[in-house]
């Protein structure tokens, strides 16, 4: 069942010049039957029907279709509706006219779980029903408008909907055509309703069941039709006498037969004279001859019995189930796509060399943006980046370097009891230098490693490890890879070695008497050297050329010996290397005595090859390296590994400064206080922290983003106006197939089929413009950039091409469906007007 209630539609709304053109209309239509809307151009006869059939929306009211309420336009639900139970018969044919008369047709048949032999004799039952089989392979655009009317009301009747919804659907036939059309729409409608748009009266007399008849929006009639006349034929050529009043005139020299259909009184005058007929008369004359297509015929003019004709009609064909809402195929998709870009091949030029140029010149910026972000910290620092700085500066407090001295001793010892898992290192640096005796093209010239922090062992972790093994006595060390990479790079030692070739490499750190050995590579993306805490010590101290002494913990001393000492040694007692002379007492610092550590020599022993002139107990080593880094007071480096550790430290230090303004310190200093009286003056020492690493790399970074914000607004640009020219090209095309979306939503087509063709269409202008492009300009600049004596370092990485490129053409193909994506959420009749404006 069929039923609107108070349905309203309006053109213009609100509008000066709206036009209400379904007017509180409410109707209810039988199971089947055939009903014709009635009237006159404009009386709002094919907006109701589309809106019937869900081709266009409507304002209020509700629609009722088989138990499905509709009260709004819903595109998704109204075509499921639609290709479930409505076959449309278009006035305007609505045919795909680029694809044949049989494409057409098995289109429809795609909702449907039919195999092709079934398609097959489908199609050619209802094609022969409307005298159209001998067309089946020829495309539409051939045909006359007589036959595309015949296609589209074959389309309308291939799948047996419960309701047929046909607009003016002989209106572009000829009388024997019309007929044949008519007696199978009656037929069917025996089972089916069948809704008719016509503004024939005779045609729908006829035929109709129903007659609604409709002027401006509204109804103003209804009437059922029980005795039908039969169809006249229409003959506006032929004359039927019988149909006339007849008179005879007839004397010895003249017979006339007058034949007329009015009372109206003619004047003639009649002549005869040289076997020629002259007439004058006041009336206009037609001369009937041989020449002449008008025919007197001696008859009543033919009315056709349509009951018996429709009787007579052999028009059967079964229903089918629903399956699906129709797509495309995706063959059909590419194909179309194709098609499209053949025929849009003038306007696809300029769009085309657009997007190759966009695609280098992006590319381009792209990369060097890439390179300008990139501060390369392997070459421009020498610096472990989790060293953390923190300084102690007397400020404008009058106090000698003594009293400064004894400040930052007191802070170093409350660091460490606050931040044992914070570990102080010192800040140096130094070279160590190997020979490659491995290589004999190399010679005995010897190499350096250079520009690198020294670190204690316990700031690496085990995972960082990507070539041998971790140190197990002083005088191992672990070499990260980018020290090494350093080495090798610009030098002679690139065409022989690789990081890996320097496992068990001695080298030599300056001023030391022992070599170490490389045991170990890491990867920490440090320009760092790890070694045993009290080597780093006697690396710091050989780099000064300060002391010969070298210290070492007796655990590694026993460890080395491999049995344990029966020798016990406090902080400030050790054992002497007996190779060595002896002296009673150990001074750390012999050139200030300012920083001097001294220690008691208890015993001189044989250090059976251990490398060292000293040791000591292991408590020992914190109070060392106070003293080393003591020589410069005013500075503490630490390590810290990670965010959190670096706010630990800034929230220690700014506890510590309203300490170090106290009384509590300037009592503390006051032997060493030379300024004004202490009762009103505090004496403050500031503290401060911060990276030197992150100071040196600043201006890099700096400089990087002026050139990445002006690479970027040249991007920003280029990209700009490739989404417009795609934007605009793309609506072109759509405008130019503005048909054919139209027609393909208004068979029910799912909206991501027809998008998908003018995706496919975008994805192929991209794989010979953007893709291409893409390719030629990674393999020119790779090419250029590998030729030495062009000096050229910059190339398209591949990351980099893939990125941008397919990024590129994702991005065209998301702006290219735009506006095939705004058509969809129009009504098939809206974008069927746009076809027609």
């Amino acid at each position: 069942m069929i039923k609107i209630t108070n349905l309203n539609k309006y053109f213009y709304r609100k509008k000066y010049n709206e036009i209400h053109v379904i007017n509180d209309t409410t109707l209810e239509f039988p199971q089947s039957g055939l009903v014709t809307l009635l009237g006159e151009s404009g009386s709002g006869k094919t907006t109701l029907l589309n809106v019937l059939g869900g081709l266009d929306g409507f304002d209020n009211g509700e629609i009722e279709i088989d138990g499905n309420i509709i009260k709004k336009y819903s595109a998704r639900k109204i075509d499921k509706i639609r290709n479930e139970k409505i076959g449309y018969i278009f006035q305007n044919y609505l045919l795909l006219k680029q694809k044949t008369v049989y494409e057409n047709l098995e289109l429809v048949l795609n909702m449907y779980s039919l195999d092709s032999k079934k398609i097959d004799e489908r199609i050619t039952y209802v094609l022969n029903a409307v005298g159209m089989l001998k067309y089946k392979k020829k495309r539409v655009s051939e045909l006359s408008g007589g036959q595309q009317q015949r296609i589209a009301i074959a389309r309308a009747l291939i799948k047996s909907p419960s309701l047929i919804l046909a607009d003016e659907p002989t209106g572009n036939l000829d009388e024997k055509n019309t007929i044949e059309i008519m007696n199978i729409l009656k037929k069917i409608s025996k089972t089916t309703l069948v809704i008719l748009v016509s503004h024939e009266k005779r045609v729908a007399y006829s035929y109709s069941d129903i007659i609604i008849e409709l002027k401006d929006g509204k109804v103003t009639g209804t009437k059922a039709i029980d005795n039908k006349n039969g169809y006249e034929f229409e003959d506006d050529q032929n004359i039927y006498l019988k149909e006339l009043n007849y008179e005879n005139i007839e004397n010895d020299n003249v017979k006339i037969s007058y034949y007329t259909s009015s009372k109206d009184k003619i004047n003639l005058n009649i002549v005869y004279k040289n076997n020629k007929v002259y007439i004058e008369s006041n009336q206009p004359v037609i001369v009937l001859d041989n020449s002449n297509e008008i025919k007197l015929i001696d008859d009543y003019k033919k009315v056709l019995d349509t009951e018996k004709a429709v009787e007579v009609s052999s028009f059967e064909l079964e229903k089918l189930e629903f399956v699906k809402t129709p797509g495309l195929s995706f063959k059909e998709r590419i194909s179309l796509a194709v098609n499209n870009n053949k025929k849009m091949k003038k306007k696809t030029t300029f769009l085309s060399i657009t997007l190759f140029v966009v695609v280098v010149l992006t590319l381009l910026c792209i990369q060097s943006i890439i390179t300008a972000s990139f501060v390369d910290k392997q070459k421009l620092t020498n610096t472990d980046s989790r060293i953390y700085n923190i300084y102690m500066d007397k400020g404008s407090a009058q106090i000698d370097d003594r009293a400064g001295k004894f400040g930052f001793d007191l802070f170093y010892k409350d660091f460490l009891t606050e931040n044992p898992e914070i570990e102080p290192v010192i800040n140096f640096h130094t070279r160590a230098s190997y020979t490659m005796s491995t290589f004999t093209q190399l010679g005995n010239k010897e190499y350096y490693l250079s520009n690198f922090s020294v670190l204690p062992l316990s700031t690496l972790k085990d995972d960082s490890l990507i070539y041998g093994r971790l140190p197990e006595n002083p005088m191992e060390i672990v070499v990260d890879k980018w020290v090494l990479e350093n080495a090798i790079n610009g030098s002679t030692l690139n065409n022989f070695m690789n990081v890996a070739s320097f496992l068990n490499q001695n080298v030599n750190f300056e001023y030391m008497n022992s070599d170490v050995t490389i045991v170990g590579i890491s990867e920490t993306n440090q320009n760092s050297v790890y070694v045993n805490k009290w080597t780093m010590i006697d690396i710091y101290m050989g780099s000064l050329n300060k002391t010969s002494i070298t210290f070492c913990s007796l655990s590694e001393f026993e460890k080395h010996l491999g049995r344990k000492l029966n020798i016990e040694l406090d902080s400030r007692e050790c054992l002497w290397n007996l190779s060595k002379s002896t002296p009673s007492t150990l001074d750390y610092f012999r050139y200030n005595s300012d920083y001097d550590m001294e220690f008691t020599i208890v015993k001189s022993v044989d250090f059976e090859g251990f490398p060292y002139t000293t040791i000591v107990s292991d408590d020992a080593y914190y109070d060392i390296l106070r003293s080393v880094i003591k020589r410069e007071y005013n500075i503490l480096n630490v390590v810290c590994e990670n965010e959190e550790e670096v706010a630990k430290v800034d929230q220690f230090i700014n506890e510590r400064k309203e300490l170090f303004a106290s009384g509590e310190i300037k009592a503390n200093l006051e032997f060493g206080y030379t300024g004004p009286t202490p009762e009103n003056e505090d004496v403050k020492l500031e503290l401060s922290a911060t990276s030197e690493y992150n100071k040196k790399l600043q201006p890099y970074y700096d400089e990087a983003k002026k050139i990445i914000s002006s690479r970027v607004l040249i991007t920003f640009t280029i990209l700009v106006i490739s989404v417009l020219i795609v934007l605009f090209s793309m609506k072109s095309f759509a405008v130019s197939n503005i048909y054919d979306i139209g027609v393909y939503r208004a068979l029910g087509i799912k909206k991501s089929s027809v998008i998908s063709i003018y995706a496919f269409e975008i994805l192929f202008i991209n794989l010979k413009t953007t893709l291409i492009g893409g390719i030629l300009c990674y393999i020119v600049t790779n090419i250029i950039s590998s030729i030495p004596i062009i000096y050229v370092d910059f190339a398209i990485s591949f990351m980099t091409f893939v990125l941008v490129t397919f990024g590129l053409m994702l991005i065209n193909i998301i702006v290219g469906i735009i506006p095939i994506t705004r058509y969809m959420r129009l009504t098939p009749s809206q974008i069927l007007t746009k076809h027609d404006l």
